[in-house]
C-alpha cells in the first residue's frame, strides 16, 4: 500500500495520493448529489457512528504522518533502541523477576 524508501518527499507525495483516493472513494459512496434551484447540494448520507469513525481515522492518519514520515529520516533504529535503553536504566527495579535459587 505504501512503501518506504529513502526519499521523504516521495513517501509524502505516495501518502497524499492515497489519502486523495480514499477521500474521492469515500465522497463517491457516502455523500448523494441533489438539485436545489441551479446549485448541486451534497448530502451527507453517513450515520454518526461512521462520522466518528472516520475521524478517528483522519487523527490516525496525521499521527502516522507525524511519526514516521517526518520523524523517519532523523532518526534510525540505533538511536531509537538507545533511547529505549536510557529509558529502561531509569525504571526501578521493583517488577524484575528474582532470581530462584543460589546454586544455579
Amino acid at each position: 500500500m505504501l512503501a518506504l524508501c529513502c526519499c521523504a518527499s516521495y513517501v509524502c507525495i505516495c501518502m497524499t495520493t492515497l489519502l486523495a483516493r480514499i477521500y474521492v472513494f469515500f465522497f463517491m459512496i457516502f455523500f448523494h448529489r441533489t438539485r436545489k434551484g441551479n446549485e448541486k447540494v451534497y448530502v451527507d448520507k453517513r450515520t454518526p457512528a461512521q462520522m466518528a469513525f472516520d475521524k478517528i481515522q483522519e487523527k490516525g492518519y496525521d499521527e502516522y504522518i507525524y511519526i514516521y514520515i517526518k520523524g523517519f529520516p532523523t532518526s534510525s533504529r540505533n538511536i531509537r533502541v538507545e533511547d529505549f535503553n536510557r529509558h529502561l536504566d531509569t525504571l526501578t527495579e521493583h517488577f524484575d523477576i528474582p532470581k530462584v535459587s543460589w546454586t544455579k
